[in-house]
């Protein structure tokens, strides 16, 4: 934490930013020995402890400078959890051995166009802005931050940038009454487009299912059902877990997402990850 350390000892701080990537909890999955056996969750479960300990390191060097309040801290997550690779189990196999879903009740894993392939987890703490304890369940994606932190510092973007990316700055605030996006693109990893507009997501393609091989214990258990429809639909508010899928029984909301797809496709559309829900939270 030698960088926050270093911006702050000065009689006037000077603002900063810091992006800090962590290749954890992805392979290959390498706890530090102090962090073995500080879950029930395996080596990978230690690792997500181990990422926990790391950004609590941030949050205390923050306090130490007494810069922790004018601070905008964020910690986010890239896509869902592995399936499997050749040093971890993966997602389904924890959940069937040691009873831990890393997806949560979500349905799908990292490249599926299920939500646990893109709903991931958005926490932030800014305590001179952010309402502590505030919750917001509006849509926002990763890309939205390069409008945010322009946003924040106030300044414009050039021409042509962030044409995709919207300002959080409302919803950080507090006034998470009103959505700052109206819908989200993403796809899986090959290629399967998906929109999701309100309480909806439509998925352009027979399953959300990327090649994971979603293992039919997991189904079963779960209760998704098989359907031989040229499309998903589910309502996430209802369905968060898509377990019904309402194409068929919808077809005016699939027109409308499909049109507000194809428009974003021969537009050269990009995509990032959907954070909504109950992702968006504070301290």
């Amino acid at each position: 934490m030698e960088f926050i350390s270093v911006q702050s000892d000065t009689r006037e701080p000077a603002p900063f930013f810091l992006y800090f990537p962590l290749t954890s909890p992805y392979s290959p999955i390498v706890p530090n020995k102090r962090f073995h056996g500080t879950s029930k969750a395996g080596r990978y479960g230690d690792f997500v402890c181990e990422v926990d300990w790391v950004v609590g390191q941030v949050v205390d060097a923050l306090e130490r400078t007494g810069t922790k309040d004018d601070t905008l801290l964020i910690f986010a997550s890239d896509n869902g959890p592995e399936d499997r690779t050749p040093d971890d189990e993966g997602v389904y196999e924890r959940a069937r051995q040691r009873q831990h879903s890393s997806n949560w009740h979500l349905r799908g894993v990292k490249r599926d166009t299920w939500e646990g392939g893109h709903r991931v987890p958005f926490v932030a703490s800014w305590p001179a802005a952010i309402p502590p304890g505030s919750r917001c369940d509006q849509l926002i994606c990763l890309g939205d931050l390069m409008a945010t932190c322009a946003d924040v510092v106030g300044v414009e973007l050039p021409e042509g940038a962030g044409e995709d990316s919207v300002s959080l700055l409302p919803l950080l605030k507090g006034r998470t009454d009103t959505p700052v996006r109206e819908y989200s693109i993403h796809h899986s990893g090959s290629g399967k487009f998906a929109v999701r507009k309100g309480d909806w997501v439509f998925i352009d393609a027979p399953s959300g299912d990327d090649g994971n091989r979603e293992p039919n214990w997991l189904k079963s258990e779960r209760g998704y059902i098989p359907h031989e429809l040229p499309g998903e639909l589910f309502n996430l508010r209802d369905d968060v877990s898509e377990r019904r899928n309402l194409y068929a029984e919808h077809p005016e909301v699939v027109k409308d997402l499909a049109e507000v797809l194809h428009l974003e496709r021969a537009d050269g559309c990009t995509s990032d990850q959907p954070a909504g829900g109950d992702d968006l939270l504070s301290e």
